[in-house]
C-alpha cells in the first residue's frame, strides 16, 4: 500500500513537470516568435535615408514640366457576363478573364456629334517619355458611337482603341509606343478609325483577355474580344490591324 503511494506521487510529480515544461516551452517560443515577428517588422520599414530617397524620386517626377495630373485615369466599364468557352468565330485558342486596367496618362470621350473620340494622352505618365499632354481626335466614324474601349493587343504591347456604333459596327485603331523598326512613333492630331471586317450581332462591348494556343496558357498574348449579350464572344485581335 505504501509503495502504491510512493508510485502515485512519483507519477503526479511526473505529470506536473511535464505539463510545467510544456507550458514554459510554448510560452519561451511565443517570446521568440514575437521577437522574429518584430525584427522582421523593424526590417521592413524604410530607414530614414531610403525614406529620404524614395521621396526625393516621386518629387523629381511629379516635378517635371511633362508631368500632367489633369488628365486623370481611364478605366473601362467591362463588367460582362462571359462564357469563355465560347468564341463564335475561332476555336483553335483558349480564353481567360484579364485584369480590367487602368490607364494612367491617358483619358478619352465620345465627342458631342457621336461619331468622334477625343483622345487626351500625356506620353510622360504613359510611356515615360520627355513629352508634354497631347490632344488627339478619331474620325472615320460612320454611324453614332455607343460605346468606347481601350485595351492592350497582342505581345508588342499596342493599344488598340475601339468603337461600338449604333449598326453594331466595330471601328479601331492602333497606338503602338515604337513601330516596327523600334523606332518611338509620334502621337497624331488625328487617327482615322478603321472598320472591322467581321459579321456581328448583338454585341454589348468589349473586355480584355488572356489567349493562348494551349489550355495552360502558356505564351499567350494579350487579346480583345467583342462580348454578345448572351456571354458569347468574337476574338477581334487579329481582325484589328
Amino acid at each position: 500500500m505504501k509503495k502504491k503511494k510512493i508510485l502515485i506521487v512519483i507519477l503526479s510529480i511526473i505529470i506536473v513537470g511535464g505539463i510545467s515544461f510544456g507550458i514554459y516551452t510554448y510560452l519561451q517560443n511565443q517570446n521568440e516568435l514575437e521577437e522574429v515577428e518584430e525584427k522582421e517588422k523593424i526590417s521592413e520599414e524604410p530607414t530614414e535615408e531610403e525614406t529620404i530617397e524614395n521621396e526625393s524620386i516621386e518629387n523629381s517626377y511629379e516635378d517635371s514640366p511633362y508631368y500632367d495630373n489633369t488628365i486623370g485615369e481611364y478605366k473601362n466599364s467591362s463588367n460582362y457576363k462571359i462564357n469563355y468557352k465560347n468564341c463564335l468565330n475561332n476555336k483553335e485558342y483558349y480564353y481567360k478573364e484579364d485584369n480590367n486596367r487602368t490607364y494612367h496618362g491617358f483619358n478619352m470621350s465620345i465627342s458631342n456629334n457621336k461619331k468622334e473620340i477625343n483622345l487626351t494622352i500625356n506620353p510622360y505618365i504613359m510611356w515615360n517619355r520627355n513629352e508634354g499632354t497631347t490632344h488627339s481626335k478619331i474620325t472615320g466614324i460612320n454611324s453614332n458611337i455607343k460605346s468606347i474601349f481601350v485595351g492592350l493587343y497582342g505581345q508588342a504591347n499596342y493599344y488598340a482603341i475601339l468603337a461600338l456604333t449604333e449598326d453594331n459596327s466595330i471601328y479601331y485603331i492602333l497606338l503602338p509606343e515604337y513601330n516596327e523598326n523600334n523606332e518611338q512613333v509620334n502621337i497624331k492630331s488625328e487617327y482615322i478609325a478603321k472598320k472591322i471586317n467581321l459579321k456581328t450581332s448583338d454585341v454589348i462591348g468589349f473586355a480584355s483577355v488572356s489567349v493562348s494556343n494551349t489550355k495552360y496558357n502558356v505564351g499567350g498574348w494579350a487579346g480583345i474580344i467583342a462580348v454578345r449579350s448572351d456571354g458569347s464572344f468574337y476574338d477581334i485581335t487579329f481582325k484589328a490591324q
